[in-house]
């Protein structure tokens, strides 16, 4: 992989999470990516092994206040990268290198696209073996010429890709617009409503990132519409009400207008409310009130979508290793639906390749 410094910077912004960031360094310098990485730290402490890491590959490590969020932080660090792409890695996922070429090379042959990303996997242990068992990420790119029917796409699919190839001016932007809302579940949003806002975004075929079984550092009540509603209702709606008039401001200055004799707000607040009632579980509602009319809110508990170690299936594939085995679920090898999902035999070895690098050597670095 070519040195590229004047076109593409990495960005980490990171937090209490050395083991994935040394890791995915680790890969980075296996596959001889050779670019300009500026590791975001603002861990409670000085992690040695992450600076040790950064320092064999020639990274700058630059340090935060804890308290400094995720969005300022990656609006300061690709400000400073000087380079008209950023390519923004995450400290929970590990993000493989072996796409950046196409990712760049599609944004540098498409002006009208912000953004490119590709597919996430979820993976587990199990036991010594890895199951890779479901695709997480996935939705198609969102290439309407029009910002107010890409931003009813994002909503009606809503998977967000904050970690992904971008413009670096675009970057910026919803980084900035992302950390002066409130709520950590709006600033997500904002950050993805302001980047379809400015131009179409890609998924490009290839395995972007694999997604562990590793918990948030925040609690699902600041991070789930659905359990953000039921720990505190009017907190929520005060936060939605604030994010939507920073949204409406920003298309507004930007020149973007819903249609003649239609409201904005209201406009917002329905393509809103479609991506609320998609998360909204009746259920659990009921569920809530029932604990609460018995004098106490039932806990919110955080479930895993993996399924536990069961059986191979006879439509799995399993790549053996000397020490492991690599489960590969036919749930993405022929993931659904098979018109936007496509799992190639290059993406099956890029991830094999990089798992054995990870678990090669007297001191192999396998952070989940």
């Amino acid at each position: 992989m070519p040195r590229r410094e004047d076109q593409l910077t990495v960005i980490v912004p990171t937090r209490n999470r050395a083991s994935v960031v040394v890791a995915t360094l680790k890969l980075f310098a296996a596959a001889g990516v050779d670019r300009q990485i500026i590791i975001a730290d603002s861990s409670d402490t000085l992690d040695r092994s992450l600076e040790q890491a950064a320092a064999r590959v020639g990274a700058i490590v630059r340090r935060y206040p804890s308290d400094v969020g995720l969005y300022d932080k990656m609006a300061d660090a690709a400000t400073s990268a000087g380079t008209p792409f950023v390519l923004a890695v995450p400290d929970k996922k590990l993000t493989l290198p072996y796409g950046i070429d196409d990712l760049l090379s599609h944004l540098q042959s498409h002006g009208d696209h912000v953004s490119a990303s590709g597919y996430v996997l979820r993976h587990a242990m199990q036991r010594s073996d890895v199951d890779i068992y479901r695709v997480h990420i996935f939705v198609p790119s969102i290439e309407d010429p029009d910002p107010l029917r890409r931003l009813t796409e994002m909503m009606r699919r809503y998977q967000p890709s904050a970690f992904a190839l971008f413009r670096t001016e675009a970057l910026v932007t919803c980084a900035k617009q992302a950390a002066a809302v409130r709520g950590l579940l709006f600033q997500e949003i904002m950050f993805m409503n302001t980047l379809v806002l400015q131009g179409k975004v890609a998924r490009v075929p290839g395995v972007f990132g694999l997604h562990g079984t590793e918990r948030s550092h925040s609690p699902i009540t600041q991070r789930d519409p659905m359990y953000s509603f039921l720990a505190d209702g009017r907190s929520f709606f005060e936060h939605y009400r604030s994010y939507c008039d920073a949204l409406a401001k920003f298309m507004t200055q930007r020149g973007i207008r819903a249609p003649d004799g239609v409201p904005l707000a209201q406009l917002l607040d329905l393509i809103h409310g479609a991506w609320l009632g998609h998360n909204i579980d009746v259920g659990r509602i009921n569920y809530a009130v029932q604990g609460l009319l018995d004098g106490n809110m039932p806990a919110f508990v955080e479930e895993s979508d993996w399924p536990g170690p069961r059986p191979i299936g006879p439509r799995d594939r399993v790549d053996r290793r000397p020490m492991r085995r690599h489960i590969w679920r036919d749930a993405v090898l022929n993931a659904e639906p098979r018109e936007e999902i496509t799992i190639s035999d290059r993406d099956v070895a890029e991830v094999n390749k990089a798992l054995d690098i990870l678990f090669a050597g007297p001191d192999p670095v396998v952070p989940f």
